[in-house]
């Protein structure tokens, strides 16, 4: 659950008009504590420092440079509903509620945060009541993986705001605030994709394993028909059918070779 922390004391040490511009690799912490500064602002019925802080609050997502958790994810969301029930948008501020429920199932506004039957309350459930629609496919990245609001994910939501962010470990190399049905930006599609897995390489290689054994074990069979063909001992009734068996393993090793040789050239490109 997000929770107010100490904003009078933040904010004597750190003004926002004195935040310079947000630069490229902010730290969890910054975001955190800006969503914050836009409760404190809100609870202060801080007009102009609401608005101010609200702006910073994308500014800051835009260029973080480490993994956000989904709880900070839904602090941002909430800090980014309440801008826009300043600027009474009652349709972006649920659906930014709706972002803050999808990333923290938890979340919810601190106790006494606004009185009984505000509209924010009344906001907040109805955001509880939406269900998550259709989502745009992700290809996974060939290095590190995806992240929107801090989970992994192989889909964006299409209908509604969410931090996503390319994630290689500890560090966070491209985040990015995107609103309700907008674009992905084009880091997106520019990253490398996954090469063929070395398993499926795996499979065509020990297919064509098989079919080499199986090529030989053929050609000793018929290679001892062959011998039986020329022993005085064999009935002459039995040299026909000798013989077409002779033929048709030595076929069926032939074949068998030429697949494996198949399987192991294609097993060579994939790799």
């Amino acid at each position: 659950m997000f929770r107010l922390l100490g904003f009078q004391a933040f904010l004597l040490l750190h003004p926002v008009d004195a935040w310079a511009a947000c630069a490229v690799g902010t730290r969890r912490a910054e975001a955190a504590l800006s969503a914050q500064i836009v409760f404190g602002a809100f609870k202060a019925m801080n007009r102009e420092e609401l608005v101010r802080a609200g702006e910073r609050v994308e500014a800051v997502a835009n260029c973080l440079g480490e993994p956000l958790q989904p709880e900070d994810a839904a602090g941002l969301h909430a800090a980014h509903a309440l801008t826009t029930f300043l600027a009474g948008s009652d349709t972006e501020t649920v659906i930014s509620l709706y972002s803050a429920l999808q990333a923290d199932p938890a979340f919810d506004f601190p106790t006494g945060f606004v009185p009984a039957g505000h509209p924010l309350l009344q906001q907040l459930r109805a955001a509880r009541s939406l269900s998550p629609g259709p989502g745009h496919p992700l290809s996974p990245p060939a290095v590190g993986v995806f992240l929107v609001d801090g989970r992994p994910a192989v889909e964006t939501p299409l209908d509604r705001p969410f931090l996503l962010q390319w994630v290689d470990g500890s560090r966070a190399r491209e985040s990015a605030w995107i609103g309700a049905g907008a674009p992905l930006p084009p880091w997106v599609d520019q990253l490398p994709v996954p090469i063929e897995t070395p398993r499926s390489s795996l499979v065509f290689g020990v297919g064509a394993g098989v079919a080499a054994i199986a090529s030989g074990v053929l050609l000793g069979i018929a290679a001892e028909r062959q011998g039986e063909l020329k022993d005085p001992a064999a009935a002459s009734g039995d040299l026909a059918g000798l013989r077409e068996q002779a033929n048709g393993l030595t076929l069926a090793s032939g074949a068998s070779a030429v697949f494996a040789v198949g399987l192991g050239a294609v097993a060579v490109i994939r790799w």
